[in-house]
C-alpha cells in the first residue's frame, strides 16, 4: 500500500487504512510485517488503531523502515534465487 493511497476517501468516507483495521478484526493474521519509510511513530501517528490491531492480534508484527519498491526488488530477487533453486 502505497502512501498517496492509504489516506484516499472511499465512498463511505473511510481510509484505506481503516478498512484494513477493520478486516484485521475479522480475520486474524499470524504475520504482519509493514514497509514504509516513516518512522514506528510517525506510521503510530499516521495509523493508532491499525497499529494497536497489529501489535495486539498478531503472533509476529515487523515494522520495515523501507521504500515499498526497494522491498519489492528484494522480495523478487529472493523469490527468483529459490526458484531457480527448484527447478535446477
Amino acid at each position: 500500500m502505497n502512501g498517496a493511497n492509504s489516506s484516499r476517501e472511499g465512498p463511505t468516507g473511510c481510509t484505506v487504512v481503516d478498512r484494513l483495521g477493520v478486516s484485521l478484526n475479522v480475520n486474524p493474521l499470524g504475520s504482519v510485517t509493514v514497509v514504509d519509510p516513516k518512522t514506528s511513530a510517525e506510521l503510530q501517528g499516521k495509523a493508532p488503531a491499525l497499529c494497536a490491531r497489529l501489535k495486539g492480534g498478531t503472533a509476529h508484527f515487523q515494522h520495515v523502515e523501507a521504500s515499498g519498491v526497494d522491498a519489492l526488488v528484494e522480495l523478487r530477487n529472493a523469490f527468483s534465487g529459490v526458484m531457480g533453486e527448484e527447478i535446477l
